[in-house]
């Protein structure tokens, strides 16, 4: 079962495995989660057994 969600919706979940693709596509050049610690501690502690994180690393 594969589910896409945003970090506010899978606050308070657990997942075997994660994926997270911090890529934006906006004209306001914002990054999102990536500018708040706490959201990216929620997304990459979400993994019970692995999480990878892609995009490009100039962003990240």
């Amino acid at each position: 079962k594969v589910e896409c969600l945003t970090v506010d919706a899978c606050q308070g979940a657990e997942f075997d495995y994660v994926l997270i693709s911090p890529v934006r596509s906006n004209g306001r050049k914002a990054i999102g989660f990536v500018a708040d610690s706490r959201r990216v501690n929620v997304a990459i502690s979400r993994a019970k057994r692995m999480c990878i994180i892609f995009g490009d690393r100039r962003t990240m």
